[in-house]
């Protein structure tokens, strides 16, 4: 198993659920978590006039290839409702 670390994000609704789901989302479909950092409240960037983003950063590990891991990623940000606006948008 390779590592993988993944940076992990929201600024939208409630920002705590939003990241639980998504560790528990990558858990079942991409790998094992295996460190996760504090949870830090940071500004927007690019597009200011949002709210503040909630951060995680997590290390997990997993035996996929990168191109897999990025296809399941943007499965699970669609299946939990996110929808691309525009660069920097909120999230």
């Amino acid at each position: 198993m390779q590592p993988l670390y993944l940076l992990l994000g929201s600024n939208c609704g409630n920002r705590f659920e939003y990241i639980s789901v998504g560790k528990k989302m990558i858990a079942e479909k991409i790998g094992i978590i295996k460190v996760e950092s504090l949870l830090y409240e940071t500004e927007p960037w690019g597009n200011m006039q949002q709210e503040k983003f909630l951060n995680q950063a997590i290390m997990a590990l997993s035996n996929m290839d990168a191109h897999e891991i990025l296809r399941l990623l943007k499965s699970i940000e669609t299946e939990v409702g996110r929808i691309a606006t525009f660069q920097w948008g909120p999230r």
